[in-house]
């Protein structure tokens, strides 16, 4: 595990997550090079959490932080979404509970149906 920096986020972030996580451990880098949103897989207080954040100009988080808040409940129960555990809609901040898995987008043939519900790939 490679040491905390804050990495890409911005100063402001970075105090809000270390003021919430303590001293995260950087795991990986998940970000996948789209507009300004910064994913960082971390540990923290013996747990490993998905640190989300966004510039300022950034409307993708806000609307993260609204399903969230509103409507995850019938994912959450099923073990399907991670929880939110911290948010900021001003600082463009959002940490979730890690769930295993990858990123849909580098599924082989990510049109296949199975794809989209949430189990093991294999067409």
């Amino acid at each position: 595990m490679a040491r905390w920096d804050g990495g890409r986020l911005s100063e402001q972030q970075a105090r809000l997550a270390e003021g919430w996580l303590g001293a995260p451990a950087l795991i990986a880098d998940m970000s996948w090079g789209q507009l300004d949103t910064t994913v960082l897989h971390v540990k923290a207080a013996g747990t490993t959490v998905i640190i989300k954040a966004a510039g300022p100009g950034n409307h993708h988080i806000g609307r993260e932080i609204t399903a969230h808040s509103s409507y995850t409940g019938p994912l959450l129960t099923r073990s399907r979404v991670g929880e939110m555990l911290h948010a900021s809609r001003s600082s463009n901040l959002l940490v979730l509970q890690y769930l295993e898995g990858g990123n849909l987008s580098r599924v082989r043939r990510m049109n296949c149906p199975q794809a989209f519900m949430l189990k093991q790939v294999n067409c």
